[in-house]
C-alpha cells in the first residue's frame, strides 16, 4: 500500500485498535493458504457436480448459465491481486462466504438431503410453464455477473477486502454489478424451482448479500477517498 495512504489510515485508528487489527492480519495470513484450497476445492466441487445434474434440466441454456457462474466466480478468485487491506471484523471473514454460498444453495433439494445426507441432488424444476420469463432473466442476472467479473479482473473479492477501485467497464454505469447480477439470477433460479424453502433463502441471500455491501462501501471509503464522488456520477447506484 502507498506510504501515503497507510499514515492516513493509521492516523485514524488508535494504537490499540490497529494491533487488534495487525493480531487478524496475522491470524489470516496463516490460515490464508488452507483457506484458498477449502474454497477452490468447495466451488470445484459444485461445478462437477452441476456438470452431472445436466440431466435434470429440460433447458440446457439454464443449466449452462448457472454454471458459467460457477466458473467464473471460480476463475475470478483464482486470478484476483493481493488485497490493500485485508478482512479484519468477525462479519467481514464470515459473512462474505455465507453470501456467495447462498445461491448455489437454491438449487439444492435439501428435504431429500436431510433424509440421506449422502444423496445430494437438485431440487426438482417446478415452474416449467414460465421459461419464457425464467430463461431471459437468468440470461440478465449472468451476463451482468459476466460483465462485473470481467471489468474487476484482479479486484474481486469474497471477504471484505480492498483492492484497486475499478471504475471502468460496466462499472461506469452500475456501482455494485456482481451484487446486482446475483441476485437476478437468484430470484430467476428460486422461480424455477419455486418451493417455500427457496423463496425463504432467497429473502436470506438478499438481506445478507445488502448487509455485506454496505460492510464493504465503508471499508472502500477508508482506502478510497474518491470513492463516492465515483459513485454519484454512476446510473445505477445500489
Amino acid at each position: 500500500m502507498p506510504r501515503l495512504l497507510m499514515s492516513r489510515l493509521s492516523s485514524s485508528k488508535n494504537p490499540i485498535s490497529v494491533s487488534k487489527e495487525a493480531g487478524v492480519s496475522r491470524l489470516l495470513a496463516f490460515i490464508s493458504l488452507p483457506a484458498q484450497i477449502c474454497g477452490v476445492s468447495l466451488f470445484g466441487f459444485l461445478l462437477w457436480h452441476h456438470v452431472g445434474q445436466m440431466q435434470k434440466f429440460i433447458s440446457i441454456r439454464i443449466w449452462l448459465m448457472e454454471g458459467i457462474l460457477y466458473f467464473g466466480l471460480l476463475l475470478a478468485y483464482l486470478l484476483r491481486k493481493p488485497a490493500l487491506v485485508h478482512a479484519s471484523k468477525p462479519v467481514e471473514i464470515l459473512l462474505p462466504p455465507v453470501c456467495a454460498l447462498l445461491p448455489f444453495s437454491l438449487m439444492i433439494d435439501w428435504e431429500r438431503f436431510f433424509k440421506a445426507p449422502s444423496s445430494l441432488s437438485y431440487a426438482r424444476l417446478q415452474n416449467i410453464d414460465y421459461y419464457y420469463v425464467i430463461e431471459p432473466l437468468m440470461l440478465l442476472g449472468t451476463l451482468i455477473t459476466i460483465a462485473g467479473i470481467t471489468s474487476l479482473r484482479g479486484s474481486f473479492s469474497i471477504l471484505t477486502e480492498v483492492r484497486p477501485l475499478v471504475t471502468g467497464g460496466i462499472y461506469r454505469y452500475v456501482t455494485h454489478p456482481m451484487y446486482l447480477g446475483e441476485a437476478i439470477a437468484a430470484t430467476a433460479s428460486a422461480m424455477l424451482r419455486a418451493q417455500p424453502d427457496k423463496w425463504c433463502l432467497l429473502v436470506l441471500f438478499l438481506v445478507l448479500q445488502y448487509w455485506r455491501l454496505k460492510n464493504e462501501e465503508a471499508k472502500l471509503r477508508e482506502v478510497h477517498f474518491d470513492y463516492d464522488e465515483w459513485k454519484k456520477n454512476t446510473l445505477i447506484k445500489l
